[in-house]
């Protein structure tokens, strides 16, 4: 089905630590995204980090989607939801 219509905006919230502790490299992510349609390549992702995690992984993940990434290390994720909804 369609993703995209002219009445809706999709976009993806990811909160994460950003530690990659799964099976897929951001490098595999990276080559899978490349090839994918413009319905699936024109949702930005949002991400909001907190802890220890990969913030450069994070930064080209919302670069290459048209996203960005907010801080909530102070624990507050009120006001980065605040945050993100403001930027919409």
């Amino acid at each position: 089905g369609e993703l995209h219509s002219d009445d809706s905006f999709t976009s993806v919230v990811l909160l994460t630590d950003g530690e990659n502790n799964g099976s897929m490299s951001f490098h595999d992510f990276e080559e899978w995204y490349a090839e994918q349609s413009d319905a699936v390549s024109g949702i930005p992702v949002y991400a909001v980090a907190f802890g220890e995690g990969n913030r450069g992984e994070l930064e080209r993940l919302a670069e290459m989607t048209g996203g960005k990434v907010f801080d909530a290390d102070d624990g507050n994720l009120t006001s980065a939801f605040k945050e993100i909804r403001g930027y919409l």
